[in-house]
């Protein structure tokens, strides 16, 4: 049996239509950007609907283990000698033995993270075009428009400040109640990719449970401000006019 283009065309919007609603005064200069320059703008974190977005809750730091002042040291003094690394280490351990220090040093962190993640930016979609609420709410109560973008062909793009690009597709968003927030860990030491990825949910995809309703998938750059990001033409599939432009 052949699949139809109607078909196609039925899957893709049940299964992989992510929508970006604008308001009306977006449609003087944002469609040629999106249309002929193949670029959207992300915006800063810290002006989405939600209060809390962009502050993250930090942990207090614990006390790191030897084991990981020697992981840390060897990670970042590439090429290193063993009794390089040790002296390292040793110079750590009195700092950290210091009280008046190593509270400087948490401090230092929580004020470098909390930097890195209020200076990220983020890009929202919806998962339905038929949503009247997010219409009135986001697009000018019907008066603006929306993009219509198909991520299976992955964005590539600069995801966190100094590294290089990856392919990168929207992330659905967590809601909780604002008193459940998950803090984050501060640690001294290595941190592995799968507890780095969690701090990025805590700081970035999660979402007073107050917006649940919306169901919101997000891209993300963590410690990059807003501005706009390439993506692949193919990638848009629709733009729709809202019912009241």
């Amino acid at each position: 049996m052949r699949t139809t283009v109607e078909a196609l065309d039925e899957v893709f919007w049940k299964e992989h239509a992510y929508v970006r609603l604008r308001g009306r005064s977006r449609i003087a200069e944002e469609p040629r950007q999106v249309l002929i320059e193949h670029q959207v703008f992300m915006g800063d974190i810290r002006s989405q609907d939600d209060a809390f977005e962009g502050h993250p809750i930090f942990e207090t730091p614990r006390i790191a283990s030897r084991e990981d002042l020697v992981e840390l040291a060897r990670r970042n003094m590439t090429g290193a000698s063993q009794l390089e690394i040790e002296a390292m280490v040793r110079q750590i351990e009195m700092r950290l033995a210091n009280p008046v220090i190593r509270e400087e040093m948490h401090q230092t962190m929580i004020d470098g993270l909390t930097r890195l993640y209020t200076q990220s930016s983020i890009l929202s979609f919806f998962r339905t075009t038929a949503d009247q609420r997010n219409w009135a709410q986001y697009a000018d109560s019907g008066r603006g428009h929306a993009f219509v973008f198909d991520f299976r062909q992955p964005w590539l793009m600069s995801c966190m400040s100094n590294m290089p690009p990856i392919w990168a597709v929207p992330h659905p968003v967590d809601y909780k109640p604002p008193n459940q927030f998950p803090p984050i860990p501060m640690v001294i030491g290595p941190q592995e990719p799968e507890a780095a990825w969690r701090d990025i949910e805590s700081a970035l995809l999660l979402k007073s449970d107050r917006w649940n309703d919306q169901g919101e998938h997000r891209l993300f750059r963590v410690g990059i401000g807003p501005g706009r990001v390439s993506f692949p033409p193919a990638s848009l599939r629709a733009v729709i006019l809202g019912y009241k432009i």
